[in-house]
């Protein structure tokens, strides 16, 4: 039996805390919430069956709300560690705008885990630590479907 520590938990819970949020959010609204002074994905959260050994490729689009021009870097992880790659990994979003980028997830031939959640996030490098005017996650939830 694997045995986890207690920051892996706290971070299991956080995860799971921030996708119940956004599960109520998106009851509220639409799938994407677009904060009237902050940066937002969407789709903020998909789910995904995947099969071992593909690469699936994702679209997302970044809206800025805000009234200033500013750089943003865009990164992904999994916290099953499969490979992901994020294209563009830097972008300029105007005012008003959104841009689309992609997610690419390779889901390993032989994999331990039956599920990945793939956190992404943007943000402006020059932001302030949670600054929610210039920073926004979502998240894809990655489920291995059973071999037939």
């Amino acid at each position: 039996m694997k045995s986890f520590s207690l920051s892996q938990l706290r971070t299991v819970a956080g995860i799971l805390l921030a996708l119940i949020a956004l599960a109520g959010a998106a009851s509220n609204a639409h799938a994407t919430a677009l904060p009237s002074d902050g940066l937002a994905i969407s789709p903020a959260k998909q789910e995904q069956a995947v099969v071992p050994g593909q690469t699936y490729t994702f679209y997302y689009k970044v809206f800025n709300p805000n009234a200033a021009k500013f750089s943003v870097n865009i990164v992904a992880s999994s916290d099953a560690g499969w490979k992901i790659a994020v294209s563009p990994a830097q972008t300029v979003l105007e005012p008003q705008t959104s841009r689309e980028f992609k997610v690419q997830v390779t889901v390993p031939r032989i994999t331990s885990s039956s599920a990945s959640l793939v956190t992404i996030q943007v943000f402006s490098p020059s932001a302030t630590a949670n600054d929610p005017s210039r920073s926004a996650v979502a998240y894809l939830g990655l489920t291995v479907a059973p071999r037939k």
